[in-house]
This record gives C-alpha cells, structure tokens and sequence, in this order.
C-alpha cells in the first residue's frame, strides 16, 4: 500500500514580505543614487621640485591633478595628515619614504623617494683668509696679511721648509727656489678649516749694468784779454730727475692699515706717490678724495680691506689708488 501523503502548506506573513520589499526599494534608491552622482577618478599625478632630497632640508611638493578639489598627503615618516594643494615638508632622518596623495576623498597616487643625510652647515667665520702675491721673485722680501676675524694664533708655511715657516700675524718671508709653492694658513690650532694660495717664484732677473755715458769734458771759460771785460759764468746743472721708493699693493695695505690703527704717521705714505701727499688722489669705495681727506676718515678704526690696487707711472710711484673696505664691527 502506498502511503498517504501529507500536503504541506507555506505560510509567510505579510509584515515580513512588506520589510523585504522595503529593503529592496531603499538599496535601490540607493544604488541609482551613488550611480547618478558617482564621480570618474581623475588621473593623480604630483612632482617633487627637489632631486637630491636630504634630511632637515624644505621639500616642495606640486599637485599637477586637473579637477581636484581635496588633497590629503601622507608622507610617510608618521607625521599628521597636510590637506594643501602644494605643501612643503622636512624629513628629520634620512631613508626611503613612500609619499601618498589622496584627491577627492577616493583617487590616489603614490611615489616612492630617498632622502639622504643633511649636509654639515660650514661656519665660514672660522676660515682662514689672507692676501699675498700672485707672482715673487727669489730673494725679495715679501709680507703676508691674516685678514681672518676673531683671529689670535697663526700657523703659517710657505711650502719650502714642509715645516711651519712662522706664528706672526703678518710676516715676512724670502723665498730661496724658483717654482710654485702652496702657502697655506691655520687660525687658532682649528685643523679643520685650512687657507691656502699658489705662489709663482721667479727667478733673479740677470739685470745687464747700465753703461753710464762718458762725461764731456768741462769748456774752459772764455776770458777776454782786457781785463774789464772778464765775467765768469757760473755753469748750472740740469735738474735731475726725482728718485721715489717702491712699495708693492701688499705693503701699501698693511702700511694704510698701521696708519689706521695710529701705528704709523700718515706721512709715512708720502715717499711712494708721484705726487706727494696732499696733492694726490684716492678713490674709495666709488669716490674720488684727497690722501688727507681719506686718512682723516679711517683714523682710529679697523679696517676691513676688501681691494686694492694701484697705478703707477714709468718711475713705479704711485698716481692713484683704488681701494674698497669697509669698518670692523665687534
């Protein structure tokens, strides 16, 4: 016999059926919302306006995406969120930083950098600085300046003795070989920062001696026979031409300086200029004045000497100076 069968019957109630047509309505007001106003992805893009990035150093970031209007940047090293369109950054250490920008809420792009170590910032107060030279001769007796501020021990060598040659603040030194030659300088025992300049020696120039010409011999004075009508004639000798000192630009500079500081006269200055004194001109600092009117200006100050130069005639004394300085402050 075949069994009986059971008819079963589904009864669903119509509060459930109406809370999942509701759900169904909801998603899909929903889904034609976001597709109604869904916005494209624009393409992301951004520059780093440095190359050799280094730690403790500013970074400028440029946003190059068309249509964006919100900017979130994450760097990578941990700091807070930069919501700008071209921020600037600084990275405290050195490594390797993903950077991350986020436009609109939704589009992103990202880049990976290297920042290398800071560069050591240089004191250039302690550099050592000093003129001398281009250009000496053997044998000639050459001054050499310290022009360094702050300065109160020296170390020099002039590159022949491979020793240090002297401790003075301005020395003088006669060079005895022909060549080129580093002279250098150290302030203060700081090893670390060294001055240094190429000197070219010269050798002693073979001067031929002048021939001196032969003297005429002296007339004999005409004495008539009467002796009424004797007049001696005495002879009257040329004028010779006026002998000036040679004073290089190098001692000139310090000679100025000493004059400055009250060390010297200012008339110390007077054997060297064609024409003396008072009656030649400097021009400083762009404006032509009097060697007085100059000496009295610096009088008791220190004096910064940044150029100095000067033109001389055949006899090598000088018809102007150029100089360029300025005055310590302390």
């Amino acid at each position: 016999m075949n069994p009986k069968t059971k008819k079963v019957t589904w009864h669903i109630d119509r509060m459930v059926i109406l809370v999942f047509v509701s759900l169904i309505a909801v998603s899909s007001v929903i889904v034609g919302f976001k597709l109604y106003y869904h916005e494209p992805c624009p393409s992301v893009s951004f520059e780093i306006q440095k190359y050799n990035l280094r730690a403790d150093e500013v970074i400028h970031f440029t946003n190059l995406t068309a249509g964006a209007y919100r900017y979130e940047w994450d760097f990578g090293d941990s700091t807070e969120l930069v919501h700008t369109e071209h921020p600037m950054h600084i990275y405290s250490r050195p490594g390797e930083y993903i950077v991350k920008l986020r436009v609109n809420g939704q589009c992103f792009d990202y880049k990976t950098i290297v920042v290398k170590n800071s560069i050591p910032v240089v004191d250039k107060t302690l550099i050592p600085s000093f003129t001398a030279p281009a250009k000496v001769t053997v044998g000639e007796r050459i001054r050499f300046n310290d022009l360094t501020d702050g300065a109160n021990a020296w170390e020099w060598r002039f590159g022949e003795s491979g020793k240090v040659d002297s401790r003075a603040k301005n020395p003088l030194y006669t060079f005895k070989q022909p060549g080129r030659v580093k002279v250098s300088l150290i302030v203060n025992g700081n090893m670390k920062y060294i001055a240094e300049k190429t000197i070219k020696v010269l050798p002693k120039s073979k001067r031929r001696a002048r021939r001196r010409p032969t003297p005429k011999p002296k007339e004999e004075p005409y004495i008539p026979e009467s002796p009424e009508e004797y007049v001696e004639y005495e002879e009257v000798e040329e004028p010779e031409e006026a002998a000036f000192e040679y004073i290089s630009d190098e001692d000139l500079l310090i000679l100025i300086k000493d004059v400055a500081e009250g060390r010297q006269k200012k008339e110390i200055i007077d054997p060297y200029l064609c024409s003396g004194m008072y009656a030649s001109v400097f021009r400083v600092n762009g404006e032509m004045m009097r060697v007085t009117d100059f000496f009295k200006k610096i009088e008791g100050k220190d004096l910064k000497i940044k150029k100095l130069f000067s033109f001389r005639d055949h006899n090598q004394c000088i018809v102007r100076v150029e100089i360029k300085y300025r005055t310590k402050i302390f």
